[in-house]
């Protein structure tokens, strides 16, 4: 018995420290809103795809969701880094983390920056640690 209290309270614990997400308060509030993706410049070569019909949306409680077509295809949290990417000129620095592994491949994989480009585009920077990561144009919708 003194096992199976113990297993359900690990789990309990696990469950509450996993649930942790950084919310939009403050200079991150600015994210708050629906962002429509505009194109992806794909690092060193320079390929552009404009033909994204995706949609970001980051919600001030510290979660997102990705729409394709108005239909979601993955949610998760986020968590911020408080320092800003060194030798980048980012604004955050953010972890997407999708709640579901089992879900298809990951859109914004890696730590990602994010860009203020005055009041309604962001720019997000994945794979930071990969030299020639892809670059993501949005614009706020909402």
């Amino acid at each position: 018995m003194k096992y199976i209290s113990g297993i359900i309270t690990i789990t309990f614990l696990l469950v509450i420290v996993g649930c942790q997400k950084d919310r939009l308060n403050g200079d991150l509030s600015i994210l708050d809103g629906k962002w429509q993706w505009i194109k992806t410049v794909n690092g060193e070569f320079g390929y552009v795809d404009e033909t994204i019909s995706e949609t970001l949306i980051l919600n001030q409680k510290g979660t997102y969701k990705i729409l394709i077509e108005d239909r979601k295809t993955e949610k998760g949290r986020l968590i911020f880094d408080e320092n800003p990417i060194n030798g980048f000129a980012y604004d955050f620095g953010v972890e997407f983390e999708r709640n579901n592994i089992l879900t298809k491949k990951q859109i914004l994989t890696g730590y990602c920056g994010i860009k203020l480009i005055g009041n309604d585009t962001i720019l997000i920077g994945t794979n930071l640690e990969w030299t020639h990561q892809p670059y993501h144009y949005l614009k706020r919708i909402q």
